[in-house]
């Protein structure tokens, strides 16, 4: 191709005919520019396909870590709720006067158990070190960007630090008190005890029901965008 081009022009030189190798010249160049941009152009759209496809396998990634964390606030609200019901039977005996027997030892099991929650966050935090613009819509980027480091954080310092001064504060000091179970239940303070736990858990499994609704919301907007990549 190139020799046949190089042929013409030497021709058109030959016969001294340069308005028409001028006229020639100036549509080679415009093919050359013509061939580079589509060159540029194709280029661009096999890099640009190459980042969907990241944004793509990161998204689901992420709906993933989701799916776990759903499964997480689930099992943590299912033992606390199961906590609050053991401790609202000793409450209800001790309120009516009911002395301790062995039947009631059952109820104690877990009642001052430090609240522990394992969030799963994996893929977020591969997002921020590849770079979060990655991901093309503004939108879904700042609903990822406010469940994790808005919701996420404050529930982990939640139970953290909240339920490990209330564990510090309240539950240690009655078991260093009072080290055998029917002494608790017999001591007057305890009952206080038993209703600050009752609330405490109350709150955690309230702000965990609102996270939980909040992933599930981005889980959504999540497979939304997926089904635009299909």
């Amino acid at each position: 191709m190139i020799k046949f081009f190089r042929n013409i022009r030497q021709q058109l030189l030959s016969q001294n005919r340069f308005s028409k190798y001028l006229l020639y010249a100036i549509g080679e160049i415009v093919l050359v520019v013509v061939g580079i941009l589509i060159a540029l152009s194709i280029n661009n759209w096999n890099e640009d396909k190459k980042e969907r496809q990241k944004e793509t396998k990161s998204l689901v990634e992420l709906k993933d870590n989701l799916k776990s964390n759903i499964d997480e606030f689930n099992k943590f609200m299912s033992i606390q709720n199961e906590s609050i019901e053991n401790i609202s039977m000793i409450v209800k005996y001790k309120e009516a006067n009911l002395n301790y027997h062995d039947s009631i030892r059952k109820y104690f099991r877990g009642i001052g158990f430090l609240e522990q929650i394992n969030i799963t966050s994996s893929s977020y935090e591969t997002m921020k070190t590849n770079g979060l613009d990655l991901i093309s819509s503004d939108a879904l980027r700042l609903e990822i960007i406010e469940l994790y480091d808005v919701h996420y954080n404050h529930f982990d310092r939640l139970i953290q630090n909240v339920g490990l001064a209330l564990f510090s504060g309240h539950v240690l000091p009655i078991r260093n008190k009072y080290y055998l179970i029917n002494e608790r239940y017999e001591s007057e303070e305890f009952l206080y005890f038993l209703k600050d736990r009752i609330s405490w858990k109350k709150d955690a499994i309230e702000y965990c029901e609102v996270i939980s609704q909040r992933t599930k919301e981005l889980i959504k907007s999540l497979e939304e965008e997926l089904d635009k990549t299909d």
